[in-house]
């Protein structure tokens, strides 16, 4: 059956009651068993539209193909929602493949809201390659926030972050540092710090470090401490080379320098060599005992 019209439009129309319909049904296989029923326009486009209902499309399979065109799969409703879903059991999967190779091979954005992913709780969201984290405002820092606990029951001690800043003049934007924060609840804290010249900072320090430069900036009576809370501490030099010396040096007028010990035992203070010792003093030096009966000994060793 052929119908031709060289010049005007050609209406197929169905205006009965609410249950009548019109109905193409093709039982044949077609060229190939692909096109069985096959709906072809050589110039322009072809538009399905159902203005009060749903579109549905209902087979075993089926494929969209555009070979020379962007495509668009687009949902206008102010509240409503697009799903692509695979709700097969087993080992079905829904993929989204992109054979581009820029840089947004595949581009998920939304300019208004965020982008939740949510796997079964007790599988994970895998990258396979490189992650990066980007910021999306020039000279503003990359954020990676860590939350623990679900949304209905997180608190403030919950939330850490950690940003790279980006490096300007290291007054107004950052200096393209590391930190990592918590927040207090309106704002966010640094606990630590990790400078691109590779120095380390933080509030304090509990277990195994190792560095080559400890510093502190605070302007405090005690802005450094080495302290262990339970067992003891070795300050170790083991350079060979002349120079490579244990140095504790204070360079302030008024600023000395103190060991103390609280132990009672003998050897409370040791200070031993294998070569000499040289104390030497620009003004007094007095050297006290202050339990009763207790001795000061200097012994030289043969007739010293």
């Amino acid at each position: 059956m052929n119908l031709t019209s060289a010049t005007g439009n050609i209406t197929i129309e169905q205006d009965g009651g609410s249950a009548h319909k019109i109905l193409l049904r093709a039982e044949g296989s077609g060229l190939d068993g692909t096109d069985a029923l096959h709906l072809l326009s050589t110039a322009n486009g072809i538009k399905l539209q159902a203005d009060d209902g749903v579109l549905t499309s209902t087979s075993n399979s089926f494929n969209f193909t555009a070979d020379n065109a962007n495509s668009n799969v687009t949902q206008n409703s102010a509240a409503g929602e697009l799903t692509i879903a695979s709700a097969g059991s087993g080992t079905s999967k829904l993929i989204l493949s992109s054979t581009g190779t820029g840089v947004n091979a595949i581009d998920i954005a939304t300019p208004n809201g965020g982008i939740k992913m949510t796997p079964k709780a007790d599988m994970v969201t895998e990258n396979v390659g490189v992650l990066q984290v980007t910021t999306a405002t020039d000279n503003d820092p990359a954020a990676l926030h860590l939350f623990a606990d679900n949304d209905a029951s997180r608190e403030t001690e919950d939330k850490w972050r950690l940003i790279a800043e980006n490096e300007t003049d290291g007054v107004t934007d950052g200096a393209g540092e590391i930190k990592f924060q918590t927040f207090n609840g309106s704002t966010w804290d640094e606990r630590m710090k990790l400078t691109r010249t590779g120095v380390l900072s933080a509030g304090s320090f509990d277990g195994g470090i190792t560095s080559t430069l400890i510093s502190s900036a605070e302007n405090l009576p005690a802005a450094l401490v080495l302290e262990t809370t339970q067992g003891g501490m070795h300050l170790e030099v083991t350079g060979q080379v002349d120079g490579e010396d244990l140095d504790i040096t204070t360079t302030g007028a008024t600023t000395e320098i103190r060991i103390t010990s609280a132990s009672t035992e003998a050897d409370a203070i040791d200070i031993e060599s294998s070569g000499g010792i040289d104390i030497t003093a620009a003004a007094a030096m007095d050297i006290t005992t202050s339990a009763d009966n207790s001795n000061i000994t200097v012994t030289p060793n043969g007739s010293g």
